[in-house]
């Protein structure tokens, strides 16, 4: 596909595109990894070369003599391969699994005083490829946490057999009093657009609606779109004095004018980077505002939205790996302002 080509997407949409489709706005991120990717490279090609050297000189064969031979660039760089290799495993068989339980207390004046905190449990990018242990311990912290409501915001599964199948058991050990609500993010709508993904669980999919409900004498409407909708008027019918939870797959809507009428918008897509740099953070969020908002809470004027890191890991061709960025569940706590 050629360079600055114009493509379609829904809602009659178009964005430009850069080589292989990727889009322009994304370039920067993946240059940035593009970069990480090769300095990694070159490190491991120096470890493997100066593992020869050393392999053949134990052999008694003969070594040219050349700048691996300094003591100081030899050290540095076996001590550079095995942390490499290290930080690999890590990345791979520990951080991916070990899911971090974040607690949010939020104040709002829409809460009378003296009422109990309303309990979101918010999940995302669970990317289910099988059933394994960040499904086993999701369905456990939604026992500890005792929710009030549960949303998920899109990214569902990695394929329609196995990950489905994983993702709808997962859907079947949820509940929370005051209902469970969906949205499909880019992946359900791009390639699972014709699976029920909620069919059968206590999930209600909103895609353009709002539910309006009253959890302890609180009036709160819950209102979702599917990726790529444009928020238009959904929230403006909704009473003023509910507190307002707007459900969208990626932070993109957040400078949308009409997003002052949420209280809180909870978002995913980006991993929060999934491979994340020390002081640097996310490479890629694959978010038309880069790394503006890549994880965690933010505030524009009177809407919060926080932005979580998922569960799951991106799939294809993409590694299975997360580093720097654990896989989060977020626990808010609505309060009454003081």
């Amino acid at each position: 596909m050629p360079p600055g080509r114009l493509v379609p997407v829904a809602q009659g949409r178009h964005v430009t595109v850069g080589p292989e489709g990727i889009p322009v706005r994304f370039l920067p991120g993946f240059a940035v990894a593009a970069l990480f990717v090769a300095a990694v490279g070159i490190a491991f090609l120096l470890f493997l070369l100066l593992l020869m050297r050393e392999g053949r000189r134990r052999l008694g064969l003969p070594v040219r003599p050349g700048f691996l031979d300094r003591p100081w660039i030899r050290w540095g760089i076996l001590a550079m391969g095995v942390a490499g290799i290290l930080c690999i495993l890590y990345g791979r068989f520990v951080e991916p699994f070990w899911i971090e339980v974040r607690h949010l207390r939020l104040p709002s004046s829409k809460l009378a005083h003296g009422t109990a905190p309303l309990r979101i449990l918010h999940f995302t990018d669970t990317h289910c490829d099988d059933w394994g242990p960040n499904e086993e311990r999701l369905l456990a912290i939604a026992r500890e946490e005792k929710p009030d409501l549960i949303a998920f915001t899109g990214d569902a599964c990695n394929n329609p057999d196995c990950g489905y199948k994983a993702f709808q058991r997962l859907l079947g050990g949820l509940d929370a009093p005051y209902g469970c609500y969906a949205v499909r993010g880019n992946w359900d709508v791009w390639y699972w657009d014709h699976l029920p993904l909620f069919e059968g669980s206590r999930f209600q999919e909103l895609s353009g609606e709002s539910r309006l409900l009253e959890v302890r004498g609180t009036p709160v409407a819950v209102a979702g779109l599917a990726y790529d909708q444009s928020v238009g008027r959904l929230l403006e019918p909704l009473p003023t004095q509910a507190f307002t939870i707007l459900l969208y797959h990626t932070p993109d809507l957040i400078r949308d004018p009409e997003i002052q009428r949420a209280d809180l918008y909870l978002a995913g897509h980006t991993h929060g980077g999934q491979v994340c740099l020390p002081f640097y953070g996310a490479m890629v969020t694959m978010s038309k505002y880069g790394k503006a908002y890549e994880a965690g809470l933010y505030r524009n004027g009177a809407c919060r939205m926080y932005v979580s890191r998922g569960t799951g890991m991106e799939g294809g061709f993409m590694p299975r790996v997360r580093f720097c960025c654990r896989p989060e569940v977020v626990v808010i706590e609505v309060v009454p302002e003081e």
